[in-house]
């Protein structure tokens, strides 16, 4: 009875053992999963404040920007006028603390010459009276999201298609039909200067085009620019973007 007594008691110390180790394992797997629906959770609503925000500044509805902001992002707000539409809005809630979110914004917009643009931006909240209210919106540097890919050379053909005919359009001092070629802050540049630099051509040959791809990701391309102006020969780093209507130029930076 003694050696039964000793095997029944090893026999439950064995099941506590098994039970406890079942206990750890479900913990293991349920607390990280409950602490990233709760990440999830709390960042829908800045979320959806955020899209809707900047929604209304591109649609010229000042009415539903003022519901929604505060502060500089409410006086903002007075002065959309809407002259494009929304393509594509991703925005990704970076930080969240207590009554107050930090998030990052991709748009691409359709323009109204017809063409594509996008841009980047860093938009700030805060919570008050249990609603969350933009209170400011600033552009911020392009990043790249999404797998890493080889470069076909279809997307080679057509951003090397695309720079040889930005600067022709140049040559041919079409300024604003050359615009149409670039997004980000590459268009704004180009159009800021467009009534200074579209009195006459900037320069009156360019060729000899050649692009070495350097990386890839996503809808992003980054190629080196090897071509001629005027006889001069030029290499620089060129930055593409692929949205709906093609690829456009982003940015680029003589070497």
């Amino acid at each position: 009875m003694k050696g039964r007594g000793v095997s029944l008691l090893r026999g439950d110390q064995m099941q506590r053992s098994r039970l406890f180790v079942i206990i750890i394992v479900c913990l293991a797997v349920l607390i990280p999963a409950s602490v990233a629906t709760w990440k999830t959770y709390i960042r829908i609503a800045p979320t959806k404040t955020a899209d809707a925000y900047i929604r209304a500044l591109v649609d010229g509805d000042k009415n539903s920007a003022l519901n929604v902001s505060s502060g500089t992002a409410a006086f903002n707000a007075q002065k959309a006028t809407g002259s494009a539409g929304v393509v594509k809005l991703s925005i990704e809630v970076t930080d969240v603390g207590p009554g107050w979110a930090e998030a990052l914004a991709y748009a691409e917009l359709a323009l109204q010459d017809g063409a594509h643009d996008a841009g980047w931006y860093q938009v700030d909240l805060i919570q008050k009276d249990s609603a969350w209210k933009v209170i400011s919106l600033t552009e911020a540097q392009p990043w790249a999201s999404g797998l890493w890919e080889f470069n076909s050379k279809q997307d080679v053909s057509a951003v090397s298609s695309v720079f040889t005919s930005y600067l022709q359009l140049l040559t041919e001092n079409r300024y604003l039909d050359a615009a149409k070629l670039l997004c980000g802050d590459a268009r704004v540049a180009h159009e800021s200067d467009s009534s200074a630099l579209g009195r006459a051509p900037l320069f009156s040959y360019a060729g000899s085009v050649h692009l070495t791809p350097l990386w890839r990701r996503n809808d992003q391309m980054v190629c080196r620019a090897d071509y001629r102006i005027d006889g001069m020969a030029i290499s620089a780093i060129v930055r593409f973007l692929r949205l709906g209507d093609g690829w456009h130029i982003l940015s680029l930076d003589q070497m």
